[in-house]
């Protein structure tokens, strides 16, 4: 360790860079995948530092460094917080990513006057579970065990969802020193509620004194942890307050280091909830092996954790960077793992079951074909997690899947080294697919879990499950993302309609050599660059509209309150009829067959598709290039713009995105439902903008060309009897 000080020259806009920066790693997963994406964004990354004074050289000692310490002015919550929420981890990591061999480790050290107060060893620990109200879609008991399992520390009870007061208070009266804070921050909160975001700041939902929940803010939060309302500089400091919930990192957690802990941790943006506790649960117990050296167990665990492109933030009250000199990660790494894997104590052989491991699953309530086919997990959540130090081995999960006289099992008997065992993308039924593919209306049936250790059943259940018809679709973030799966460009009624609309392009084009060919005609250079691309979508929808005329139809019975019945394009053109999201993709699967690249647009209660103009246009979206505002959603400069985190990269939920890209002309919505009053194109795509005026109603972009080009592509359906 060098010791080296680098000054950073800070440009006059940077609010507006953080919030940027700040936007493009809230959405990583729209670009991460995506090879040329992430070499432009790494791209900007670099030249962003070269003007912070990080140039390459500094970068390189960074890297042979294997840490970094950034010196964070604090005064008030209201300045320099433009410092606080700009995303550093993820510049520097992104940036070194080429040249770097192994982490780099990225600790925020806050800079303000303190009280005097050291550091020590930590002797108690106290777990909040907040999730009150209407957020009670979570239980934290198989957290605060997980928890106080590796840390191994005298505990503080608190009562469960309490108020800020009965917060403070347990604080002040206990003075924990380690508080790890589970729970649910004000973005997902007020989504889950169906509430506006509102003001857009970061918080932490605690109840009130009727249970309802409220929005705690970042300075209230801080003051609790210290035990106190008002008193700025009294009160208690825990060494460390742990922020186990999303958006927590940039603001929440710095406020807490900075008026309260000796240290905080907090995720920049949204992290798997899985992740979130194996990271915890490594890093609690790195710490106890490391003999509570809080860097080097944070260094650690996050070099045994694979965070899926999420960020940890670590703030400090305190320079930390001279407990990590001349202690190699790879010695820690090394020990660590060793003391993990020492068999457990004699003695845990003759506990129960339930002393020594935790079960927790989550299982889908609705599966579908669709979701088998692109390879989805039928469990959200399935881990297994030892609540006693060392290996323990011989455990065994049955999993038995029953459809009528049919059953599918998944066996499997393994070991715990680490604090849990994820089982979740393990567990497969190889015939399920061709079961699914043959049910013709939803069946209720049943899942068996057993989990054994040592002869003991410790978890022995059976759950219900519902086995969607192949054709069935419900509008729910998860199964939208896998609409793709319902678009056919092979349908043979697709074909049908283009070879109809072919003397329409004709016409249009006043050549009778035109055709179909996607996006090789647009010429950046004329005066109207995409006028190919328009007619093909015109000469489509004319053909639609004159050969095939359709009306408006209610879907098709289902016999679930839940659920839609999609028709195929053969199923819309031989009825001449189909509902909303029946025309959308319809005429998507008409796009896509002319290599023009479709969107379909949900809002809450109804659907229409549009189309990209050129494929530079959806590129450069996917890039999360600049030209597109990610403040249009912000009401003052200071306050950071969310939006619904999609559950895949092709899924795209930021109102102000989608429709800045409408009026830019990137991207052209159509209202099909006026195909079946055959209004003309241009009228329906001014409905079609028309449909985007509210912000309340609008659900999410689906781009269905996206979703084929991932490394895991979204294919169609494999529907007997609609294929050409």
């Amino acid at each position: 360790m060098s010791g080296a000080s680098y000054p950073i020259t800070i440009p006059d806009n940077f609010k507006r860079r953080a919030m940027y920066w700040d936007y493009v790693l809230r959405n990583r997963i729209r670009w991460a995948e995506d090879e040329n994406a992430s070499k432009a964004v790494r791209k900007r990354c670099i030249e962003l530092l070269d003007e912070l004074g990080i140039d390459e050289k500094c970068r390189q000692d960074l890297v042979e460094s294997g840490a970094v310490e950034i010196d964070i002015p604090y005064h008030a919550e209201t300045l320099g917080w433009e410092l606080r929420i700009f995303p550093w981890e993820f510049l520097l990591f992104t940036a070194t990513a080429e040249s770097r061999p192994g982490p780099l480790i990225v600790v925020r050290h806050v800079c303000c006057p303190r009280d005097g107060a050291t550091a020590h060893a930590p002797k108690s620990c106290m777990v909040v579970g907040s999730a009150p109200g209407g957020l009670d879609v979570y239980s934290f008991d198989s957290e605060r065990r997980l928890v106080e399992s590796n840390l191994r520390l005298e505990k503080v009870a608190c009562a469960p969802n309490p108020t800020l007061q009965e917060l403070t208070a347990t604080i002040k009266a206990e003075e924990p020193d380690v508080v790890h804070l589970a729970g649910i921050d004000s973005h997902q909160g007020k989504q889950i509620l169906g509430q506006d975001d509102g003001d857009g700041w970061d918080g932490y939902f605690l109840s009130d004194e009727r249970g309802t929940p409220v929005v705690v803010n970042a300075e209230e939060l801080a003051l609790a942890m210290r035990g106190a309302v008002t008193e700025r500089k009294k009160g208690h400091r825990p060494v460390l307050v742990s922020c186990n919930f999303y958006n927590s990192g940039a603001r929440v957690a710095a406020m807490i280091a900075a008026e309260s802990a000796m240290a905080a941790i907090g995720f920049q943006d949204k992290i798997d909830d899985r992740i979130a506790e194996t990271f915890f649960a490594k890093f609690y117990f790195s710490w106890r092996t490391l003999e509570w050296d809080l860097l080097r167990a944070y260094r650690a665990a996050i070099n045994d954790v694979h965070l899926g492109g999420a960020i940890v933030v670590l703030w400090s009250a305190r320079s930390l960077l001279a407990s990590v000199q001349n202690k190699p990660l790879l010695a820690d790494t090394k020990h660590v793992t060793a003391v993990r894997k020492e068999p457990a104590a004699k003695e845990v052989e003759g506990m129960d079951a339930h002393q020594v491991l935790d079960v927790k699953v989550r299982l889908r309530e609705t599966v579908n074909y669709s979701l088998l086919q692109n390879d989805e997990n039928l469990f959200e959540q399935f881990s297994v997690s030892k609540l006693v130090d060392g290996r323990i081995t011989g455990v065994r999960v049955e999993i038995t899947l029953f459809v009528g006289s049919d059953s599918f099992p998944y066996d499997e008997v393994f070991d715990i080294e680490g604090p849990t065992k994820d089982l979740a993308n393990d567990i497969r039924f190889p015939l399920t697919s061709n079961l699914l593919r043959s049910i013709r209306e939803s069946v209720n049936t049943v899942i068996a879990i057993k989990v054994t250790w040592n002869t003991q059943i410790r978890m022995l259940e059976t759950r219900p499950v519902k086995l969607l018809a192949i054709d069935e679709w419900v509008d729910t973030p998860a199964l939208d993302a896998y609409l793709p799966s319902f678009v056919f460009p092979r349908d043979r009624a697709v074909a049908k309609i283009i070879d109809s609309a072919q003397r329409y392009l004709m016409s249009l084009n006043d050549d009778s050599g035109a055709g179909f060919d996607g996006y090789q005609g647009v010429d950046k250079h004329a005066k109207g660059p995409f006028a190919s691309v328009d007619l093909q979508a015109r000469a489509i929808w004319s053909a639609l509209s004159y050969d095939m005329p359709l009306s408006y139809i209610n879907p098709p019975p289902t016999f679930s309150a839940f659920s839609q019945r999609l028709r195929t394009p053969s199923d819309v053109i031989d009825g001449r009829r189909g509902t909303c999201i029946d025309l959308a993709l319809m005429l998507a699967a008409c796009l896509e067959y002319v290599g023009i690249y479709p969107v379909v647009f949900l809002l809450k209660d109804h659907a229409f598709p549009g189309y990209w103009r050129s494929d530079e246009a959806q590129q450069k979206f996917i890039d999360m290039s600049p030209r597109v505002s990610v403040t249009a959603e912000k009401s003052t400069e200071n306050q950071d713009g969310f939006a619904i985190t999609p559950p895949k990269p092709w899924v795209f939920t930021n109102y102000a995105e989608v429709v800045q890209l409408t009026r830019t002309g990137d991207l052209v919505p159509i209202e099909t439902v006026w195909l079946t009053q055959h209004e003309g194109f241009w009228d329906a795509v001014d409905e079609g903008m028309n449909d985007l005026r509210s912000k309340s109603e609008f659900s999410s972009m689906i781009d269905i060309q996206y979703a084929r080009s991932q490394k895991r592509p979204v294919t169609p359906l494999p529907i007997l009897g609609v294929m050409s």
